[in-house]
């Protein structure tokens, strides 16, 4: 069913581009029918098209970090008005039984769990003090995945920062998105 009224069809007709970001495979769920057939997206992008190694050896476990890194010249590209869409996948699979986090984001924990960043994440996290191990388990998976779409956000910002918008001469991308 078309959608004629979706967020991407109305930037399309005016001229942008739209496009959807995912760390997941496309194929689950018909993203692509879904996207680009219903909602109009010009395009959806899912972790095959990325060039980063590490989603396919990963299946699909993937730092939204990793998603920013390899996709900000498509999320905002300078020469083009652009309606971007990003479904996050590092917050999606928290469950402690699902994966095994800590070997995937090696780094992001050992910095949730430095002992000032520890001590203050409970202070207003109090879940991390609780007996229940999974319960643990989870909160710091989707600690852990929060940290990392941040810095994949930073980066974002940082992109849009250094970036000439070649559509307004003078001007960076983050004055005009």
């Amino acid at each position: 069913v078309f959608t004629p009224h979706s967020l991407a069809n109305i930037f399309t007709r005016s001229g942008y581009t739209a496009e959807a970001f995912h760390n997941w495979h496309g194929d689950c769920y018909n993203r692509y029918e879904i996207f680009e057939d219903t909602l109009g997206f010009d395009k959806f992008n899912d972790y095959t098209t990325y060039t980063d190694v590490y989603y396919p050896k990963h299946c699909a476990l993937n730092a939204d970090e990793l998603l920013f890194a390899n996709n900000l010249t498509k999320i905002a590209p300078a020469d083009q008005n652009f309606y971007s869409y990003i479904i996050s996948g590092s917050t999606h699979a928290v469950g402690p039984f699902r994966f095994d986090f800590p070997s995937y984001y090696d780094d992001e924990f050992a910095y949730v769990e430095e002992a000032s960043n520890w001590e203050d994440l409970t202070e207003i996290y109090p879940v991390l003090l609780s007996k229940d191990k999974n319960l643990v388990t989870r909160a710091k998976n989707y600690l852990v995945g929060t940290y990392s779409f941040d810095l994949g956000f930073g980066a974002l910002i940082d992109h849009l920062k250094k970036t000439d918008d070649v559509l307004h001469p003078g001007k960076k991308l983050i004055e005009t998105t």
